[in-house]
């Protein structure tokens, strides 16, 4: 069996490449860092996930957007439970070491994400995320959902694509999954206490005002009836992935007080 490499990556902050030697300076001397870049790869089209410094630093260490690893904006933690390529290499063997500045520690003191003892290593969906397919799945059906609507020639119905006879038995799924992980609801909520949150409520209020105006339709002319299931569904799912993001970014739901 092959020798595990030894490495170590540098982070500089705050330093524009165009401020290296080896991107060109005119004046600034970086030797050392101009070294390196001599003997390796030389990036000249890098896009970064955030152009803040800490969520970029995150999605470095998770391989996902701010939007998914929850730490979006400076002065927030990392959520204790985010999987890090670090823990990768420590469940591989490695002796790891974070030095200097990073902004990201302390994380929170939430207990790990797998407690048992015997289920250490990479989180499955740390570098693919299913709720990403999922949603991504949402956003085409409903591509499918409004070309539905959008044609009345019966001749044209039959050649779009069908509405899917079993998103609305997924979404049942996906939100017996999300309940059991978030606290147990006793209060109306109101949207907000993070960005996240309140993207999926204004998403599930422009799903039920869609549902409403299909209802309106329908009193009008024909309207395939799964269409405003599907939307009706969808919107209570929305609520609960607002719920959901909740506790993923360790936010507190704020309840609707008289």
């Amino acid at each position: 069996m092959a020798k595990q490499p030894n490495f170590l990556i540098f982070i500089t902050d705050q330093h524009r490449a165009d401020w290296l030697g080896c991107y060109g300076h005119p004046v600034i001397k970086t030797p050392n860092i101009d070294s390196i870049a001599s003997a390796g790869t030389l990036f000249k089209n890098f896009h970064v996930a955030s152009p803040v410094c800490m969520p970029n630093r995150a999605s470095l260490l998770t391989g996902r957007h701010p939007t998914q690893h929850g730490l979006r904006y400076n002065g927030c933690t990392l959520p204790l439970r985010a999987n890090t390529f670090v823990d990768v290499l420590a469940s591989a063997g490695y002796q790891t070491a974070s030095i200097g500045k990073s902004h990201i520690q302390p994380m929170t003191d939430e207990q790990p994400y797998f407690k048992n003892p015997n289920k250490v290593g990479p989180i499955e969906e740390a570098w693919k995320s299913k709720e990403m397919e999922f949603f991504r799945e949402i956003q085409a059906e409903l591509f499918t959902l409004g070309s539905h609507l959008a044609t009345k020639d019966s001749k044209m119905l039959e050649k779009l694509p069908k509405l899917s006879k079993h998103a609305i038995k997924k979404f049942e799924e996906w939100m017996d999954a999300a309940d059991e992980k978030v606290p147990t609801l006793k209060n109306f909520l109101l949207p907000g206490g993070h960005p996240a949150v309140a993207d999926a409520h204004i998403a599930r209020a422009v799903c039920r005002r869609a549902e409403r105006r299909c209802v309106g339709l329908s009193r009008e002319e024909e309207v395939n009836p799964e269409v405003i299931k599907y939307l009706n569904r969808l919107s209570d799912l929305l609520f609960t992935t607002a719920r959901l993001l909740s506790y993923l970014t360790e936010t507190e739901e704020i309840a609707w007080k008289t």
